[in-house]
């Protein structure tokens, strides 16, 4: 399909390629045949349905990088959505313990990427002794990442971000790489502390082996009878 029209002294030429026409059809872009006008009204609808396919692209883009960026295992979601259903067939359990549904709203631009995806999956949750913000408190509560004078360990907002507690002591996700980190109990405020650990390579692994593990016991002291740990013990995630 060849087009060619002429606007004052300057000719354009363009020739459609091989089955482009069949899609300007769909498209609803129409091939002028009689006048200027016509051509020019052409090829406005050309641009807006190039335009329209551009932007298309760039939205596919950009949830295909997200995706690529985040990642929560299929284990995970799969280990929510089982404590979820369990916890109502005991009562302290369910007392004690809240998986809670995704959360749909906006987020907190300060959120990182791996524990936004998270609060859609579970919008906090409280696992006995241990507690992951949910959506309305995440951002309110990065004070906690703030410096502190004459603290042996120095932190930041810029660097780290507070996902929850365990008891009174945070737990730090590092903003840079992903990993999560907090400070065991030495029986002094945690802010006092030289000892800072490194508890997961990233969230998922700190998900997975420490709040859906036995790693849940090292970090909280948790007994036998912690009501967590029983619904551990009940899931198959720890023998004892």
């Amino acid at each position: 399909m060849d087009l060619r029209f002429a606007t004052g002294l300057i000719r354009v030429g363009y020739t459609v390629p091989e089955g482009v026409d069949t899609m300007l059809d769909v498209a609803g872009v129409g091939v002028a045949e009689r006048d200027e006008d016509a051509y020019l009204d052409m090829a406005d609808a050309f641009w807006e349905f190039a335009d329209d396919a551009g932007a298309a692209h760039g939205h596919i883009q950009q949830n295909q990088d997200r995706r690529t960026i985040l990642m929560t295992s299929p284990e995970v979601r799969q280990l929510l959505e089982s404590a979820r259903a369990l916890l109502p067939q005991e009562t302290e359990w369910d007392v004690m313990n809240s998986v809670p549904t995704g959360y749909a709203g906006p987020v907190d631009a300060t959120v990182p990427d791996a524990y936004r995806e998270y609060l859609g999956l579970a919008d906090g949750g409280i696992f006995s002794t241990m507690a992951l913000f949910d959506a309305d408190h995440a951002a309110g509560n990065q004070f906690l990442a703030d410096p502190v004078d004459g603290a042996p360990v120095t932190l930041g907002g810029q660097d780290w971000f507070c996902l929850g507690k365990i008891y009174e002591d945070p737990v730090f996700l590092k903003r840079a790489d992903g990993t999560v980190w907090g400070f065991p109990d030495q029986g002094i405020n945690w802010w006092q502390s030289d000892v800072f650990e490194k508890w997961a390579d990233d969230l998922d692994a700190f998900l997975r082996n420490t709040v859906f593990g036995p790693g849940f016991r090292t970090v909280t002291g948790a007994d036998d009878e912690d009501p967590w740990w029983q619904v551990l013990r009940e899931m198959g995630r720890v023998s004892r």
